[in-house]
Parts: C-alpha cells; sequence; structure tokens
C-alpha cells in the first residue's frame, strides 16, 4: 500500500467521523482577540436563536461585573454551576 493510499484511507475515517459528531452552534471561533465583542456577539445571536425556535443555553458567562453583559442574557437560560471539590495530589 503507498502512503497516498494510507493518507486518502485515514482522511475517509476522520471524514466519516466528523459527519456522525453532534454539531453545536456555530458560535465565535476561539482564535479571536480580546475586546472585540465576542461574548456581546454570542448573547445577541443566542436571542436570535431562542426566537427561532432553536433550543438555546447559556454554560458559563463570566461577566467581569459589567451590566452590559448581564443585561444581554436576561431571558436566556443558564445552566447552574455545578460545584467541584477536588484536592491536589
Amino acid at each position: 500500500m503507498s502512503e497516498g493510499d494510507r493518507r486518502g484511507r485515514a482522511s475517509n475515517h476522520h471524514d466519516r467521523i466528523e459527519r456522525r459528531r453532534p454539531r453545536a452552534a456555530e458560535g465565535v471561533p476561539g482564535d479571536v482577540p480580546r475586546g472585540v465583542g465576542k461574548t456581546f456577539r454570542m448573547l445577541i445571536e443566542g436571542h436570535a436563536v431562542l426566537e427561532a425556535g432553536r433550543d438555546v443555553v447559556i454554560g458559563l458567562l463570566e461577566t467581569h461585573g459589567r451590566a452590559e453583559p448581564a443585561q444581554l442574557a436576561d431571558g436566556l437560560p443558564v445552566l447552574p454551576r455545578m460545584r467541584v471539590s477536588y484536592r491536589r495530589p
């Protein structure tokens, strides 16, 4: 088997896995710099998606004490934070 055949089979396998994987909302890419409005955009889009009848939930929202993100989050369901205890090794 040539190296090209192996690469082709690996690529096909990866494509099949990607097609089976459930997809979340597109959201904002993680490599966007800070301070450009990612949180605002996600909250505004969350309201639009909710109004369109799709399920939306906030998993974690850190407002850093700012009122605007907290106001934008009003009306969107929020998962309660889970308390996790651990000990350092």
